[in-house]
């Protein structure tokens, strides 16, 4: 069925209930155990009538994904953000308002099932465009726009790209999130003890490291 097709059928409420329910089964059993028939059920509807709205299991996901980004790019409060002196007082702010707030664990959760899921050989031939399509640029993003404030400051270092450092920044950080999450319980090279202070610490270390 065509999507121009399937938007006839579509209703916003019943995406909506499609999408938080898709989320808690995603969060609770894992992309891999999650079946759409499952999410069917959850929301009352055939599968028939599901696949109206998403065509498969990625197509759903990363309408789930683009949700959690924006939620997390909104966690920050924005009057305390432009208060800070500096562009490394920013990053600094963004970074444990984003990474350390209870208030996000479920959709960091759902970001590391999606992570897992779709890696390897489950990795579709169409993801990166999807991928692309889903994340395009965006004007306002704010990490980015600190950093290059922090370059322009000389509080953050400028021994690459602004963008290159914000990618290398992000993507070390759920690197390591994901695995706490996924494997923290289980992991033999971490004290328990010590899982609830690790990315706490890390990210004292990685600001340390992009400060000139």
């Amino acid at each position: 069925m065509a999507k121009s097709d399937r938007m006839i059928y579509q209703v916003d409420e019943t995406r909506n209930k499609i999408l938080e329910a898709a989320e808690k089964l995603f969060i609770e059993k894992g992309l891999y155990d999650t079946r759409m028939l499952d999410i069917a059920a959850e929301v009352d509807l055939s599968r028939t009538s599901l696949y109206r709205y998403y065509t498969d299991k990625l197509e759903l996901s990363l309408s789930i994904v683009k949700i959690c980004i924006r939620r997390i790019n909104s966690i920050e409060d924005q009057r305390t953000y432009e208060a800070l002196k500096d562009g490394l007082g920013k990053v600094e702010y963004l970074l444990k308002s984003r990474w350390l707030s209870p208030g996000l664990s479920d959709t960091y959760r759902f970001l590391a099932e999606f992570d897992s899921y779709y890696s390897g050989s489950r990795i579709p031939e169409s993801f990166r465009e999807k991928m692309e399509n889903l994340l395009l640029p965006d004007e306002n993003d704010k990490m980015l726009k600190a950093i290059e404030e922090g370059q322009r400051d000389h509080s953050v270092t400028n021994s690459c790209d602004s963008r290159l450092l914000k990618e290398i920044i992000e993507n070390g950080i759920r690197s390591l999130h994901n695995r706490l999450i996924l494997r923290g319980a289980v992991m033999i090279d971490v004290d328990r003890n010590d899982l609830e202070i690790i990315m706490d610490e890390y990210l004292k270390i990685l600001l340390k490291g992009i400060k000139k």
